[in-house]
């Protein structure tokens, strides 16, 4: 099956229609533009905006992007809510750092994670900021940790062990409420993880669960997200 260069296209007709000289701007001016006429379709069926959430999505390490979809044209005079993906811990599987994190301990890893939790929550405000004063709540579409080794470091067994049991031990547990706490206080909105349930690969341990009936108490994620769920109402 093939897939679609999505941005790809989105690029070349943003260049082709003149909405900037830069590949990446271009890009962005033209989501914004296609979305927006996406939503008109929505309302004119609906014949309303009460049943829509309208979302224009964006880059969590990067605010710019979000300000240049929601400026352009008036995208955000018609949207409803700006949407990031925050992961954390992602850097942490880079292919030049690979051989010094995996000689790592699991507890200098969870530390390593949440220095990089803090900073992406911190670039969070921004965006929370920048969507409110457009009249937009922020959300998450996608969200968790993201310990996934990438490039040649893919295949490095010792790196890969490393990243399985930080998400197995109880610390990331901590980690999870840390977030969750911390992306509520930002002021984000709706938080969808990823995932609910999936087993753990060099490709990454993205399950809350690592199978449907695992143990509450061997699933630190799941136990830490369902606890922050139970202990309040909706905050929005």
């Amino acid at each position: 099956m093939l897939v679609p260069d999505v941005r790809g296209d989105a690029e070349a007709q943003g260049l082709q229609l003149g909405l900037s000289d830069n590949p990446f701007e271009a890009r962005l001016r033209f989501y914004a533009r296609r979305a927006t006429e996406v939503f008109a379709i929505w309302e004119g069926v609906f014949n309303e905006n009460d049943r829509l959430v309208r979302v224009l999505g964006s880059q969590a390490a990067n605010p710019w992007v979000g300000t240049t979809i929601m400026d352009w044209e008036g995208a955000s005079e018609h949207a409803d809510a700006l949407a990031i993906a925050p992961y954390f811990g992602g850097p942490l599987g880079s292919p030049d750092t690979q051989d010094e994190v995996a000689a790592w301990s699991v507890e200098q890893l969870l530390t390593a994670s949440s220095t990089h939790m803090d900073e992406v929550l911190a670039t969070a405000e921004t965006s929370v900021s920048d969507a409110q004063d457009r009249g937009l709540v922020l959300i998450a579409y996608e969200a968790g940790q993201h310990l996934t080794a990438y490039g040649n470091a893919v295949n490095n067994d010792n790196l890969t062990e490393l990243f399985l049991a930080g998400n197995r031990d109880p610390g990331m547990g901590a980690l999870y409420s840390d977030y969750l706490n911390g992306w509520k206080d930002a002021g984000g909105q709706l938080m969808v993880m990823f995932n609910y349930v999936d087993h753990y690969t060099k490709w990454g341990s993205w399950g809350l669960l690592e199978f449907q009936n695992q143990a509450i108490e061997a699933a630190p994620k799941y136990q830490s997200t369902m606890e922050f769920v139970n202990q309040q109402s909706q905050w929005w």
